[in-house]
């Protein structure tokens, strides 16, 4: 084949990266590497399997192209994202990064890239695995390298009580002052993260006020950047008679049998709603992983075959040991849609609904910088009570339908009487139970969601009621949840 055509081919394959389609491009550059080296070619395959989540051939070619001098430090930096498993490797990997970086000014200059992430990512890493003492140093480090970087102040922000910390509040200072260059720089997830960290530092000082102020304009600007990713907000309604129809006659006598997988543990239900906090309890136990918000379920629908959500697995467990786990915890809480599928597919599953008080979990959204997801947008209080209201009636219509499969959880008890309640809920789970799972937090089992910080403290009961402290910027949502005759 002639090297127009290749580089033709090549250039489509890139266009589908763009795209999203990645099994397409792993296919046509599969092609083109049987034919003859295109330069890049083994760092565009590191990355369509890095997208795929299949990181041992991701790094496999980004060593490759490591060994090809081509983009080196975009190669050990997806090297060290690729260690999902193993922090400490990953760290390794992106210290590598900042040495090149530091000692090698044609690599700077080649690739153009922004020094102050990589201390970022060390930040991020430090904080998923508990080392927040490293965490905050390297968030520091990244702040000095730009000093209008806002993702490393969010970061240092998620930790309770930042505003004890006089070189933090000086930082909040000194970025109050830039708060106008920041909005005029255009970018509106970074200038949100700056408004969301301002909240949370005001609502530790106690200046409510302020703190929803704050938190209104970082969910301004951040309903600018979720309206460019998704423009057309969901319908509920049509959602909600497409699932009710997809499972309208689906045979639930007939449950399927799957080969001896472990026994899978869904949580389901809202965002911000103690879903992290019950994972990490039930994870405490030994034999137990935990997949955090998995989408492996996402493939076992389209397939209608739970055979792909096991394989799939590479990124959390080796695949081919699964027989030393006997419980897998799945908290994607979108779940809760497809609760016929998980109970004939998966044998003797367990499904937990979490609930919480409606105005703390409201609030608890509108308040967090959650990820941006097309089914739901958490920056108005309109469109989140549109979104619980969908969750409310769909959990309804298979709680009827499906009485003994699906455990209410409720939050705000477990905060208030732990030991009853979480021991109830081990009766479900046919759990035995034992004190020791009040030490949760001890756990060195690591959560990847904005609660990861919470969950590594005992439980305290600040976050119940939190709404009353906000109770005057509330009356809309109120008077909404009075109209929808939800009780809070």
């Amino acid at each position: 084949m002639s090297k127009n055509k290749l580089n033709d081919l090549y250039i489509n394959a890139i266009n589908r990266i763009k795209k999203g389609l990645f099994y397409d491009a792993e296919n046509i550059l599969l092609f083109i590497l049987e034919n003859e080296y295109v330069n890049g070619l083994y760092f565009q395959l590191g990355f369509v399997y890095f997208s795929q989540s299949k990181y041992n051939k991701c790094i496999e070619y980004f060593e490759k192209s490591i060994d090809k001098n081509e983009l080196v430090i975009k190669s050990y930096y997806n090297i060290g994202l690729s260690y999902k498993g193993n922090h400490y490797k990953a760290i390794s990997y992106i210290q590598k990064v900042i040495n090149i970086f530091k000692n090698n000014n044609k690599l700077v200059q080649d690739e153009m890239f922004n020094f102050c992430k990589f201390y970022q990512i060390l930040s991020i890493i430090y904080k998923y695995i508990g080392d927040y003492d490293n965490s905050r140093k390297y968030a520091l480090i990244s702040i000095k390298e730009d000093k209008y970087n806002t993702e490393s102040i969010h970061i240092i922000s998620s930790f309770t009580n930042s505003v004890n910390n006089s070189e933090y509040l000086k930082l909040l200072d000194s970025y109050k002052k830039k708060l106008s260059y920041i909005e005029k720089k255009g970018n509106n997830l970074y200038t949100s993260l700056l408004y969301f960290s301002l909240g949370k530092s005001e609502n530790e000082l106690g200046d409510y006020k302020k703190s929803f102020e704050y938190y209104t304009k970082g969910n301004k600007f951040k309903s600018l950047h979720h309206q460019r990713l998704f423009p057309i907000e969901p319908n509920y309604e049509n959602i909600k008679n497409n699932i009710f129809t997809k499972y309208n006659n689906y045979d639930l006598t007939k449950i399927s049998k799957t080969k001896n997988y472990p026994q899978v543990i869904f949580i389901v239900g809202l965002p911000r709603s103690g879903s992290t906090l019950i994972e990490t309890i039930i994870s405490y136990k030994s034999r137990t992983k935990s997949l955090g918000e998995y989408i492996g379920i996402v493939d076992a629908l389209h397939f209608n075959n739970v055979d792909y959500y096991f394989n799939n697995l590479n990124k959390f467990i080796d695949i081919n040991n699964l027989e030393n786990i006997d419980f897998l915890i799945d908290k994607q809480l979108v779940n809760f849609k497809n609760i016929p599928f998980l109970i004939k597919n998966f044998n003797n599953c367990k499904i937990i609904n979490m609930i919480r008080n409606p105005l703390d979990n409201i609030l608890s959204m509108f308040t967090t910088n959650l990820h941006d997801v097309s089914l739901y947008n958490t920056t108005d209080f309109n469109l989140i009570l549109k979104y619980y209201n969908f969750w409310c009636d769909v959990i309804k219509y298979w709680k009827e339908l499906y009485p003994n499969n699906i455990y209410d959880c409720y939050y705000d008890k477990i905060v208030d009487n732990p030991k009853k309640y979480i021991s109830e809920l081990f009766e479900y789970l046919e759990f035995e139970w034992s004190d020791d799972y009040l030490e949760f937090y001890k756990s060195k089992n690591n959560i990847g969601t904005a609660s990861n910080y919470q969950v590594k403290q005992p439980i305290y009961k600040t976050s119940s009621k939190r709404w009353i402290n906000y109770s005057d910027y509330l009356k809309p949502i109120m008077k909404l949840l009075d109209e929808n005759g939800i009780k809070y």
